[in-house]
């Protein structure tokens, strides 16, 4: 009897449940780098107006509008004209010029 079935049945006499764990994959590689994210969505379009440096107007929820060039971003805020930082829930549309989406890269 090894130390793992000595283990399972002082468990059992005791009462105890058992809980079973996942075996780890021997040939997973866990130190391969990771592909980037591609965006989707939103956030495809909002990458295109920043890589282009498109003046987009970006309605808030509450009714403000502001206008600038997207500066930065990340998965929660967007900023504009590297001062207004806005989150991307306060938003409820932006406008985008056409020739920015109709670009093909």
């Amino acid at each position: 009897m090894d130390i793992n079935d000595r283990i399972r049945s002082d468990q059992a006499s005791e009462g105890r449940r058992r809980t079973l764990t996942a075996k780890k994959n021997p040939n997973a590689n866990h130190n391969a780098p990771r592909r980037p994210a591609i965006p989707k969505g939103h956030d495809a379009i909002l990458k295109q107006a920043m890589d282009a440096k498109a003046t987009i107007s970006v309605m808030l929820a509450s009714g403000v509008v502001e206008e600038g060039v997207i500066t930065g971003r990340d998965k929660y805020t967007i900023t504009i004209n590297r001062t207004n930082v806005i989150y991307k829930h306060a938003i409820d549309r932006f406008v985008i010029p056409l020739s920015v989406l109709s670009e093909d890269k």
